[in-house]
C-alpha cells in the first residue's frame, strides 16, 4: 500500500481516451521542510530532472501529455501533512494520431527535438528510463509488496511489447546513449 502519498514515474495523460492537456498542482503545506519529502520531480524527456518543493502557495503547471513526473513519499517519521490539490485542463486536440503513433521517421536522432516536446515521448519513455521506472515503483509501493509486483509486471509487459520491434529497440539504445552523453556534459 502506498502510505507516503507517492506516485511513481508517469504522465497525467497516458493516452486515449484521456483529454488532459495541462496539469496544475497547487501546494498549501504551511510549514514544509526538506526532511518531510513529498516533492514533485519533473523530468523533461532526455533532460535533467527538476525537483519542486511542495511549500505553501507553490503552483506547478506542466503539459499533462508530455511531462514525465513522480511524487516522492512523505517521510512518516516527520510530523507534517502535505496539502495539495490538482486541476486538469482538457484540450480539444489532445491524443491525436500524431501524438500517439510512432512512425519510422521518428526513429532517428534528427527527431529528438520533436520527441522532447511531443506527447510521442510517452511511447518511448518506459524503455529509455527503464531502470528509473522500476526503482520508482519499488520506492513507491515497497519491495516485495503485491502492488509492487503487479506494477512491475505491467511495466515489464509493456516494455517487452514495445521492444519487440527491432528498429524501436535500436532507437531506444541510441536515446539512452544520447541521454548518457547529455548527462556527462551538464
Amino acid at each position: 500500500m502506498n502510505e507516503g502519498g507517492a506516485f511513481p514515474w508517469h504522465y497525467d495523460n497516458p493516452s486515449r481516451p484521456n483529454k488532459r492537456r495541462l496539469t496544475m498542482a497547487v501546494y498549501l503545506t504551511d510549514e514544509w521542510r526538506e526532511e518531510v519529502g513529498g516533492e514533485i520531480v519533473l523530468w523533461p524527456f532526455l533532460g535533467q530532472p527538476v525537483k519542486v518543493q511542495p511549500s505553501y502557495n507553490t503552483v506547478v503547471l506542466f503539459k499533462s501529455d508530455a511531462t514525465l513526473h513522480k511524487v516522492l513519499p512523505v517521510q512518516s517519521a516527520v510530523q507534517c501533512t502535505r496539502y495539495c490539490f490538482t486541476v486538469w485542463f482538457d484540450g480539444f486536440m489532445t491524443n491525436t494520431d500524431e501524438d500517439q503513433y510512432l512512425k519510422v521517421s521518428h526513429l532517428q536522432t534528427s527527431a529528438i527535438p520533436l520527441l522532447r516536446r511531443s506527447p510521442l515521448q510517452r511511447t518511448l519513455s518506459r524503455a529509455v528510463y527503464e531502470e528509473e521506472y522500476r526503482t520508482a515503483l519499488r520506492d513507491c509501493f515497497g519491495d516485495g509488496s503485491v502492488a509492487y509486483k503487479i506494477s512491475l509486471h505491467e511495466h515489464n509487459v509493456r516494455l517487452a511489447e514495445l521492444l519487440k520491434n527491432e528498429k524501436v529497440r535500436q532507437f531506444v539504445d541510441e536515446l539512452k546513449l544520447y541521454r548518457e552523453d547529455l548527462c556527462n556534459t551538464e
